[in-house]
């Protein structure tokens, strides 16, 4: 492996198999899917990260495309190698989770919280 084939922001190099997933209990695994760290990119305008819409802060954040040919982005949950993945999902009961479906939930949330903080910035003006 040579260092240009490592990210700045994680050991994996382009290429790796990684396992993609929302989150994980002691007793569940919220898995997205299987699928190969690409490099970091600027995501586009429509992923929303924790802070909100991601390419608000202009850097690149790790790029994975799942098997199903679905881009996945860094900053929307976990993600660990395929072989750590998997071993979690041996001893955790593995629940499957619909990326566009999270995606669409996380933008009507991001949306509504936006609309409160006008309405509540409304109401002290």
């Amino acid at each position: 492996m040579r260092d240009e084939d490592i990210s700045v922001q994680n050991p994996f190099p382009v290429g790796a198999r990684v396992g993609v997933f929302l989150y994980a209990t002691e007793d569940v695994l919220k898995l997205i899917g299987y699928g190969t760290y690409q490099g970091d990119e600027l995501p586009p305008e429509n992923i929303l990260a924790p802070w909100g819409p991601a390419a608000l802060i202009g850097k690149d954040i790790p790029k994975l495309v799942l098997d199903d040919g679905t881009v996945f982005w860094g900053c929307e949950g976990w993600w660990a190698p395929e072989e750590t993945t998997r071993a979690m999902a041996v001893r955790l009961k593995v629940e499957r989770a619909d990326l566009m479906s999270v995606r669409a939930e996380r933008w009507a949330a991001w949306e509504k919280a936006n609309r409160d903080l006008d309405e509540a910035m409304e109401a002290v003006r």
